[in-house]
């Protein structure tokens, strides 16, 4: 089985392997390592991703997708229908909601810990949902927190590792597409 995940551009993924690396991890960590690992491909942006599942869908290959939504989990239908994505492929898209930071927010905890700053972790939870820039609210508290001007949160790199630190249990609980992704890899 090939999962198909939104990622950087082809040029960034290969300069930092960061982020595959961390989804190997975190797809390890969801299986619990009784199943066999899909074999992974980041993909260059939603659009892309998206167009390369639907053709090895449509060719018959057998695959998944994970992308981000870029909206609330109300607007997925939406988003399906925008997108063609058929009932039968539905059931293999699966979404990072509203995008992959969403997930970190959701455990402030490994913030914290990853950046050696005090996050409020009442506050970073509460934005999770709510979100809509879970990137860039994540990387504007990294650099007024750490109040040096240099460092920032970087997609290919911080989230790689932080990918590796998610309590995949829980994040199962709070992000329903996380529980689908899961269930689907385990029953395939």
């Amino acid at each position: 089985m090939i999962l198909l995940i939104e990622g950087a551009s082809s040029t960034q993924s290969s300069s930092s392997p960061a982020l595959r690396i961390g989804f190997m991890v975190f797809i390890k960590n969801l299986l619990k390592g009784i199943k066999k690992m899909p074999v992974i491909i980041l993909g260059d942006g939603r659009t892309k991703t998206l167009k390369s599942f639907k053709k090895q869908f449509e060719d018959g290959v057998d695959c998944i997708c994970l992308i981000d939504l870029d909206g609330k989990e109300e607007t997925k239908g939406m988003f399906i229908q925008a997108n063609d994505i058929t009932l039968k492929m539905g059931d293999k898209v699966f979404f990072m909601i509203v995008e992959m930071e969403s997930w970190f927010l959701s455990q402030p905890e490994i913030l914290n810990r990853k950046y050696k700053i005090a996050l409020d972790s009442e506050h970073f939870k509460s934005k999770y949902k709510t979100e809509l820039d879970p990137k860039g609210f994540i990387d504007r508290k990294v650099r007024a927190l750490r109040n040096d001007g240099k460092y920032s949160y970087n997609e290919l790199i911080d989230g790689g590792e932080l990918l590796k630190k998610l309590d995949v249990e829980k994040l199962a609980n709070d992000f329903l597409d996380v529980r689908r992704l899961k269930d689907y890899l385990l029953n395939s």
